[in-house]
């Protein structure tokens, strides 16, 4: 029950985060280009969410595993960048992650990540 309760803690916390960013860049909008008001989602944050989600989601990824990453604005695409060779030159053993299976594997990753 501990590792069902890790990631239910884990996983709200990327809610949390994730929905403050949209937070954040919905109160940067113009009225009329809010991704939502209180609860309805307008049809242009019915469009953009589903494109923004994926990039936050790996953003608070990265820099849970990596706090010191560096990450900047790819000017071409708006999108974030990262010096993905830095990031693949780490391994679960160099993070302290020594599981024997899939699910202590998962657990133990999201134990290793930092609030972001």
């Amino acid at each position: 029950m501990k590792k069902i309760t890790l990631m239910a803690t884990k996983n709200g916390e990327f809610y949390t985060f994730a929905m403050n960013v949209l937070k954040r860049v919905n109160e940067m909008l113009p009225p009329q280009s809010k991704l939502n008001t209180g609860y309805n989602t307008s049809d242009y944050g019915k469009y953009v969410v589903p494109l923004l989600a994926p990039e936050i989601m790996k953003f608070a990824m990265v820099k849970g595993l990596f706090p010191d990453a560096e990450t900047k604005i790819n000017e071409e695409d708006g999108g974030i960048k990262y010096d993905y060779k830095e990031l693949k030159e780490t391994s679960l053993q160099a993070l302290g992650i020594h599981a024997t299976d899939p699910k202590q594997e998962a657990t133990e990753l999201l134990s290793a990540m930092k609030k972001v």
